[in-house]
């Protein structure tokens, strides 16, 4: 059996070293809507030396419908939302971004509705 003698002192220094882990940890996991904390930004990413061009949507859906993104030629890098209790529902933002060489004209959003689907060309 191995018996440990901890004084008061350490207990405190190892309580505070744990509390201060523990609001990291939630600091992290709550997060934020900023781009640059939980995407990418445009100058983040440096694909090959070249540059990247990153574009955002508005807010793609109506309360009640769905929606999405294509990123085309580049990769979707962020999206955001918000809710809406009385609707119980949310509205999406999306973020693309294109490395050097990819075309951002192609980025396209859908929405789906009961009459069908729409996709449009967006991010500009």
């Amino acid at each position: 059996m191995v018996t440990i003698n901890i004084g008061r002192k350490e207990a405190v220094f190892f309580g505070v070293i744990i509390l201060i882990f523990a609001v990291a940890g939630l600091a992290i996991a709550i997060g934020s809507d900023n781009w640059q904390v939980h995407g990418h930004d445009a100058g983040e990413l440096n694909i090959s030396g070249g540059h990247v061009t990153c574009r955002t949507t508005g807010t793609v859906n109506a309360f009640d419908k769905a929606s999405g993104v294509n990123c085309g030629e580049g990769y979707l890098a962020g999206v955001t939302s918000y809710h809406v209790d009385s609707y119980e529902d949310r509205r999406y933002s999306y973020k693309c971004c294109f490395p050097e060489g990819t075309n951002p004209d192609t980025m396209t959003t859908c929405t789906y509705g009961t009459t069908g689907t729409s996709c449009t060309p967006s991010g500009w």
